[in-house]
């Protein structure tokens, strides 16, 4: 990650955001699949493909310019948020 909206390709950003009313409605796009007992939302940004989640408060965005949705539900099911 170079710098928040400005990583050149190939890239994976990985944001995260405190948010108590969940994860926004403009992410909640198509069918959710469950990774890690929450529902998680595949979307698009310009050629880049997303996948946001909400879990205890805080939305996170994985967003990537190479990696299929596969290898994006990996990561996230890699990952565990820290309080």
């Amino acid at each position: 990650l170079v710098a928040v909206g400005s990583s050149p390709p190939p890239y994976l950003r990985i944001q995260q955001r405190k948010r108590p009313d969940g994860l926004p409605a403009v992410l909640r796009t198509g069918t959710p699949n469950r990774i890690n007992g929450h529902d998680t939302y595949r979307g698009t940004n310009g050629s880049a493909k997303t996948l946001a989640w909400e879990q205890d408060g805080v939305s996170v965005l994985l967003t990537s310019d190479t990696l299929p949705y596969t290898e994006l539900e990996h990561v996230a099911a890699s990952m565990s948020l820290q309080r």
